[in-house]
């Protein structure tokens, strides 16, 4: 943040907008980073992508898809944790959600055939928000939500011992 203060360029370094962002409290509006490039990185099994966005990273995230033509349509499937989402999107559509907490497990998308995918972070006003729509993705993470939403709100216990008449 000096060198961008001092001298009003911004440093060179990984993921340095989104590092400035979140120093800010931007909230993803000071720039957009890529994260991800399909046709730079390893993808897994049968058309799934791990996209790892920043461990200290808050915020929206960002995906767009292509098919091979501009007006081809197809169906991705997402996972994270214990969510999971099914989205039907043409080719070139960007799609956005947020990334709750840092240090979750990696994104995982998987495309039709012969799509390719980018990645990133940061808010993109034009993108299709797809905050709704993410179910539990078996029973077991849906019980385990539940038990991490109660243990979340609920406060100190109180005894009947404590209660005094007044």
């Amino acid at each position: 943040m000096e060198t961008l203060e001092t001298t009003g360029r911004i440093p060179d370094a990984v993921y340095r907008l989104a590092r400035l962002d979140m120093a800010y409290r931007a909230d993803g509006r000071l720039g957009v980073d890529r994260v991800y490039d399909s046709t730079t990185s390893a993808k897994g099994a049968k058309g799934t992508h791990d996209v790892d966005f920043p461990g200290f990273w808050r915020g929206h995230v960002w995906l767009q898809l292509r098919g091979a033509g501009p007006t081809d349509t197809g169906v991705v499937d997402l996972a994270w944790g214990p969510w999971q989402r099914r989205q039907r999107l043409r080719s070139g559509c960007v799609i956005t959600t947020r990334r709750a907490t840092t240090g979750s497990p990696a994104l995982k998308v998987h495309v039709p055939r012969g799509w390719e995918l980018i990645a990133g972070v940061g808010a993109m006003p034009t993108a299709q928000d797809i905050n709704v729509g993410w179910r539990p993705a078996s029973t077991m993470a849906a019980l385990r939500l539940i038990r991490d939403s109660l243990k979340a709100i609920k406060g100190p216990t109180v005894s009947d011992s404590t209660i005094t008449d007044r």
